[in-house]
């Protein structure tokens, strides 16, 4: 049985749009703490500057083996190998002639097989200390880098659905001002009101569309934003999020919220494994006075 011409175009067009609709909802079913999380962990991998502080790490662990390496004998061996022409000469007179004696030989090899071993180095230990402490630092340099880089993810990423959550607001009201405007320019063409009020509908509209710029835009730099922190094309899309019931639950006092903060954050341990280390560093500077057994 043949369907009517309008009736197979809307089926046409329903259908996408509801397959369209169906998935939206299904990504906006996603709680918002999985998908904070989806987007800290790519930051975690991908962003340039944790990176670099990750290569800063290695250095200062391989300075620390080289530390440590210098309790350990060191071997060298030296090769040396000369040629010489011409040069000064000694002549003695004997009874049974003259005696040339060159000064420099004309061929000479010198090798030389060398061993250190450190038996009483004070500024060892002390350098060890003192590789050891940077370290530390350069490690919780790097956690709290994570740390920041975690909370401007999802300062970032809430930033954006807040911006979204906007734009749907001011599209709706979009849609009643238009709306309203349709019915006082009715009412106006049926001579029931004047033309002040159909003026003043129409500037209602031109503000909300003015609001709808600016609502969009900060979405926009929203999520610009955020894709620089994951190292990404800046127009990548965003995942929604279901935000209202989890936002519902979180709550916490602020007073014992705030003491753990001071008491686990990562930037105070590096500023006392910075303490420790410049200590460290001039123990360094005061063994160089002691005296240096090395054994040859």
């Amino acid at each position: 049985m043949n369907q009517p011409l309008h009736l197979r175009w809307h089926r046409a067009l329903l259908l996408p749009l509801l397959a369209l609709i169906g998935t939206a909802a299904a990504a906006a079913d996603r709680p918002l703490a999985a998908v904070i999380d989806g987007y800290v962990r790519i930051g975690l991998a991908d962003n340039l500057q944790l990176r670099r502080s990750q290569l800063q790490v290695d250095a200062a662990i391989a300075e620390l083996d080289a530390a440590r390496a210098r309790y350990l004998p060191d071997v060298g061996l030296q090769a040396r190998y000369t040629r010489n022409t011409g040069g000064r000469v000694f002549e003695f007179a004997t009874p049974a002639g003259s005696v040339e004696i060159p000064l420099l030989r004309p061929r000479e090899q010198d090798t030389v097989l060398a061993l250190q071993q450190p038996l009483y180095v004070p500024a060892l230990p002390a350098a060890v200390r003192a590789q050891r402490a940077a370290l530390d630092a350069q490690q919780y340099a790097r956690q709290a880098l994570a740390l920041r880089l975690r909370r401007d993810i999802t300062t970032g990423y809430l930033r954006w659905l807040q911006a979204e959550r906007t734009v749907g607001i001011v599209r709706s009201t979009q849609a009643l001002l238009a709306e309203n405007l349709r019915v006082n320019e009715a009412l106006f063409d049926n001579g029931k009101i004047t033309q002040d009020q159909v003026l003043r509908a129409r500037a209602e509209q031109l503000a909300v569309e003015q609001q709808l710029r600016q609502a969009r835009n900060g979405t926009t730099q929203a999520q610009s934003y955020l894709n620089f922190l994951l190292n990404r094309p800046l127009d990548t899309l965003l995942d929604p999020a279901e935000a209202e019931s989890e936002l519902h639950r979180t709550h916490g006092e602020l007073a014992p919220l705030r003491a753990a903060a001071l008491e686990r954050r990562a930037e105070l341990a590096a500023s006392r494994s910075g303490i420790r280390a410049a200590e460290a560093r001039a123990g360094v500077a005061r063994a160089a006075a002691k005296p240096v057994l090395v054994l040859g």
